[in-house]
């Protein structure tokens, strides 16, 4: 089974506005990608590519809601 790992590249002292949150994807050490958080949506780069893949917050809600085993969450 695959190890994942997730690190902060980068965090805002505030709400995020004009800071983009930037999250490390590792999968057995190595990069998988960068995840960034905005105000306005996500985006995924997976590692030596040359495309991003966006989607807004109504898409990402969407999407979500779609996926059909629904998780335990724990804050």
């Amino acid at each position: 089974m695959a190890n994942y790992s997730v690190h902060i590249t980068k965090v805002p002292l505030l709400e995020i506005g004009n800071s983009d949150m930037i999250f490390q994807i590792k999968r057995d050490r190595k990069k998988l990608g960068s995840l960034k958080i905005s105000e306005g949506e996500i985006v995924w780069t997976p590692t030596n590519k040359q495309i991003s893949y966006c989607m807004d917050w109504s898409k990402f809600d969407k999407v979500a809601e779609e996926k059909d085993e629904p998780g335990k969450v724990s804050y």
